[in-house]
């Protein structure tokens, strides 16, 4: 999405296909507009030296409104590591009382402790106490 590498990565219609990764492209429709307006994405970038992305998406949202689009929804991506400190969270729960004692039913019997604890959907399954086995909602 950034105008001046775009002449370096030489993007073409079946590259574009690659931009479903992002949720908010992931429509037949947007991608094939994407495809379209291509050439004239790629023949106003052309020989662009370093400018601010976000200015030059601005400048050029008229004659580029497919672009200019999905470069708005991809530059509001934020970066996060919420969901891997969730997981050193829950294993943090799960085996920071280990360190002491090893918990009653062994490993999974603690993991199955945790899980409950931590997912409130889990609580209604149904364990058996040799450790998690299956898995029934009650309904």
């Amino acid at each position: 999405m950034c105008p001046v590498r775009i002449q370096d990565l030489k993007p073409t219609p079946a590259s574009v296909d690659k931009l479903r990764l992002f949720p908010v492209l992931d429509d037949d429709a947007c991608i094939n507009s994407l495809k379209q307006e291509l050439p004239a994405y790629r023949a106003a970038a052309e020989d662009v030296g370093q400018v601010n992305p976000v200015a030059w998406w601005a400048n050029h949202a008229e004659a580029l409104p497919y672009w200019s689009a999905a470069a708005r929804k991809v530059l509001l991506v934020q970066p996060s590591s919420a969901a891997a400190e969730r997981v050193f969270s829950l294993l943090q729960q799960a085996y920071q009382h280990q360190q002491d004692a090893p918990p009653r039913g062994g490993l999974l019997g603690g993991l199955h402790q945790t899980a409950v604890q931590s997912s409130p959907w889990l609580s209604n399954a149904t364990f058996k106490d040799s450790g998690i086995t299956s898995m029934i909602p009650i309904l």
